[in-house]
C-alpha cells in the first residue's frame, strides 16, 4: 500500500485519468454498499469539478442497474467499472480520495486500506468509527448528495497542495 509515484502515473495513465482529480471506490456492487447514492452525489461534483472522475472497483447484482444510472445521470464517460480486481493497492495509487457511502458496514476493510494508501476518506456514518485509522476520515450521513459532493470537493480541491502521507504501518 505504500504510494508509489511511479505506480501512480502508470495507472492514470492506463485508464486515461492523468489530469483527473480521482474519487475511488472498492466493494460489492450491492444495495449495502449504496453506490447509486454515489452516482447521484458524483453527478452533482461533476458540474462544479469537470476534472472529476469516479472509479467503481468490484462487480455484483447491482452493475447494471448501476452503468444505467450513470447513463441516466449523463456521467457515464466519466465513471470507470473496473470490476473484480486483484490488485487493489495497485489501484489505490491512482486515487486522491476514496468515497464509501455503506448504507450498513461490518468494519470496512477497504476504507483500512485506503488510509493505509494515504488516501483522506468519506465514510458514511454507517460505518464502525474504529475504521479511522488516520485523521483523514469525514464521517458523514448518506442521505444528502448535495453534501457528499461539497466535502467531495473540498478534499479533491485540498489534494493538490498535500504530500500523500505513508500510512502502511498503520
Amino acid at each position: 500500500f505504500r504510494h508509489d509515484r511511479r505506480v501512480r502515473q502508470e495507472v492514470r495513465d492506463q485508464y486515461d485519468l492523468a489530469d483527473c482529480l480521482v474519487v475511488g471506490h472498492v466493494g460489492r456492487l450491492q444495495y449495502q454498499k449504496n453506490q447509486g447514492f454515489l452516482l447521484e452525489a458524483f453527478a452533482r461534483l461533476k458540474v462544479r469539478e469537470p476534472r472529476a472522475r469516479l472509479v467503481l472497483a468490484g462487480d455484483g447484482p447491482d452493475l447494471t442497474d448501476l452503468e444505467a444510472k450513470a447513463v441516466s445521470l449523463g456521467i457515464a464517460h466519466d465513471v470507470l467499472f473496473l470490476g473484480v480486481r486483484d490488485d487493489v493497492p495497485r489501484l489505490m495509487q491512482a486515487f486522491d480520495l476514496f468515497v464509501m457511502p455503506s448504507r450498513f458496514e461490518g468494519l470496512g476493510m477497504a476504507a483500512l486500506e485506503a488510509q493505509a494508501s494515504g488516501l483522506p476518506c468519506i465514510l458514511s456514518d454507517a460505518v464502525p468509527r474504529e475504521a479511522a485509522q488516520t485523521e483523514d476520515v469525514l464521517f458523514l450521513p448518506a442521505e444528502d448528495p448535495d453534501l457528499w459532493a461539497e466535502k467531495m470537493l473540498d478534499v479533491l480541491q485540498e489534494q493538490t497542495h498535500r504530500i500523500r502521507p505513508d500510512n502502511v504501518q498503520l
